[in-house]
């Protein structure tokens, strides 16, 4: 009688096989998936990031007037027939205006001004345009040259750190 049986190697090199494609495959999954989620958080630091410029750069091309200081925007815009100002600036509750910039995280904002260009606000408050901005030290700026405003903003969330930069001139200036 002829029976085919299998050896006790036969099934110690099958099993190893096995448990060498089952492993291989977890690594791949695992390696894809922490690859899409590096990928999530780059996109969603990205879509913060180049809303906030377009925002900025939107009010900025609008304003009659811009000034720069202390990494904060200040700008003058013709709404319903009279002049506003606002104010765009980096925020963190730690911080008071004038800040140090020392904080690890901080939040943009648009304030309105209350005497103009030149006029006063209230730190802390207006609308949040975008949060989890490095400070100035980490190179997000807002400074000029000239009338032109040149923002450079820096986001990071997690381990996924995104620059964008814009010169902004200002066409009623």
């Amino acid at each position: 009688m002829n029976k085919k049986a299998l050896t006790l190697l036969e099934l110690v090199f099958s099993l190893s096989l096995v448990i060498f494609l089952v492993g291989s495959i977890l690594f791949l999954y695992v390696v894809v998936m922490r690859g899409s989620s590096e990928l999530r958080h780059r996109t969603g630091v990205g879509e913060k990031l180049y809303f906030a410029l377009e925002r900025v750069s939107r009010d900025a091309r609008n304003a009659n007037a811009i000034s720069v200081a202390n990494h904060a925007l200040r700008f003058t815009v013709s709404e319903g027939g009279s002049d506003t100002s606002y104010i765009y600036y980096l925020y963190n509750a730690a911080d008071s205006w004038v800040p140090a910039y020392n904080q690890t995280s901080y939040d943009l904002r648009r304030a309105p001004l209350t005497g103009g260009i030149n006029g006063t606000f209230t730190y802390g408050a207006g609308t949040l345009i975008a949060s989890g901005l490095l400070p100035p030290a980490a190179n997000s700026t807002i400074t000029s040259s000239g009338n032109v405003a040149i923002l450079k903003l820096v986001g990071s969330e997690n381990n996924s750190t995104l620059t964008v930069r814009r010169s902004v001139l200002p066409r009623n200036v």
